[in-house]
């Protein structure tokens, strides 16, 4: 996952792996990015023009873009072997901590 931040956009990009761990291979591979529209971003801005998200904020546009990659690969593997396959759910709070913004 990677966040960037801009005037007033927030940019979550996704990749996401579908590997089965009998055999290590990778059978599907999806990137996503999910746009946000924030206005009045730059008054969160430090004195070098980083972004500082407040953590509510950044928590739920992390959700909201899991969520959104996860439908956008459900329709995408709609009538393949990918239809057959449990999601797993995510907590986004794994994402959370790793994850700083930087600025596009």
């Amino acid at each position: 996952m990677a966040i960037r931040t801009a005037k007033e956009r927030i940019v979550v990009g996704l990749m996401i792996l579908v590997n089965r761990k009998s055999d290590g291979v990778t059978y599907a591979k999806a990137e996503t990015e999910s746009l946000f529209l924030a206005k009045g971003l730059d008054q969160v801005a430090d004195k070098g023009g980083n972004i500082n998200l407040p953590e509510d904020l950044l928590f739920t546009v992390i959700s909201l873009a899991i969520s959104t990659s996860r439908g956008a690969l459900m329709v995408k593997g709609a009538g393949t072997f990918l239809e057959k396959i449990p999601m797993p759910i995510v907590d986004p709070q794994s994402f959370f901590q790793q994850n700083k913004p930087v600025n596009l």
